[in-house]
C-alpha cells in the first residue's frame, strides 16, 4: 500500500525547514496558497517528463450520433492517443489525428475515423452510429483544498515541503538565503522523484530534463 499523506503532513514539514515547528508564524493558512502553487507546478513537471502518475489510459467514452465532440474528463489535460468500436465490435480501432477536422472536408460514415484537439476540445466529423471512444490523456492532479487534501503523488512530500518552505522563506520572510538552500534540496528531491518514474517506465523511452541548478542565482560582491 502506498504511503499516504495529507497536505496538512507537507506544511508540517515545511514549517520544521523553517525553524517554525509550532507554526507560530507559518500557519496552514499561510502556507496554503504557497502549497498549491507549488503543487501546480509539480503536475507540470510530472507531464513534462513522461511520469506515468499523469497518464490515465482507457477511459472508455459513449458518443452519440452526429456528436462532434467528445465529452471529456474532469481532470483531462493534454490528449495522447484515441481508439474507436461499436455497439457489436470486441476489439478497439485506432483512430487518426489531424491538424484540423474541418480541413478534411469529408462526408460522415458510419465510423469516427478522424479526430483534432483544438480549443481544448476533442473533435470529431461525427458518425452515423453511436460509437464508444478509448481516450488516453495526460491528467491534472486534483486541487489541493486544505490541510485533510491527499496528495495524488506517491514519493512527492519531501519535495513538496522543501519547495513550499522555498517559497516562503522567498516571498514572506524575504530570506533568499535560506529561499535557494531549500530549493536546492527540492530540486535534488524532484529529480530523485523523476528518475524513479523514469525507471518505472518499463523501458519506455522518455525524454527528461536534466537537474539543474543554475536557476538559483547567487552574486559574489569583490572588494
Amino acid at each position: 500500500m502506498p504511503v499516504i499523506y495529507t497536505a496538512g503532513d507537507v506544511m508540517d514539514d515545511a514549517s520544521a525547514l523553517l525553524n517554525d515547528a509550532n507554526q507560530a508564524l507559518y500557519n496552514y493558512t499561510v502556507q496554503l496558497p504557497l502549497l498549491k502553487m507549488v503543487m501546480r507546478d509539480l503536475d507540470q513537471e510530472l507531464t513534462l517528463n513522461d511520469n506515468p502518475i499523469n497518464l490515465v489510459g482507457e477511459a472508455e467514452i459513449a458518443v452519440a450520433i452526429d456528436a462532434r465532440a467528445l465529452s471529456l474528463p474532469s481532470n483531462f489535460f493534454l490528449p495522447l492517443k484515441l481508439m474507436e468500436k461499436g455497439d457489436g465490435d470486441e476489439f478497439y480501432q485506432d483512430m487518426t489525428i489531424v491538424s484540423d477536422i474541418r480541413s478534411l472536408q469529408l462526408s460522415q460514415t458510419d465510423v469516427l475515423g478522424y479526430w483534432d484537439f483544438r480549443r481544448n476540445s476533442i473533435n470529431f466529423l461525427g458518425a452515423t452510429t453511436a460509437r464508444t471512444v478509448q481516450l488516453e490523456y495526460w491528467k491534472q492532479l486534483d486541487e489541493i483544498i486544505d490541510e485533510d487534501s491527499l496528495s495524488d503523488v506517491g514519493g512527492a512530500r519531501n519535495v513538496l515541503a522543501y519547495k513550499t518552505a522555498a517559497k516562503c522563506a522567498r516571498y514572506i520572510a524575504r530570506d533568499k538565503e535560506r529561499a535557494n538552500d531549500l530549493e536546492l534540496e527540492g530540486g535534488i528531491s524532484l529529480d530523485n522523484l523523476l528518475s524513479l518514474g523514469a525507471k518505472n517506465n518499463q523501458g519506455v523511452r522518455v525524454r527528461r530534463k536534466p537537474f539543474r541548478i543554475s536557476r538559483i542565482r547567487q552574486t559574489v560582491r569583490i572588494p
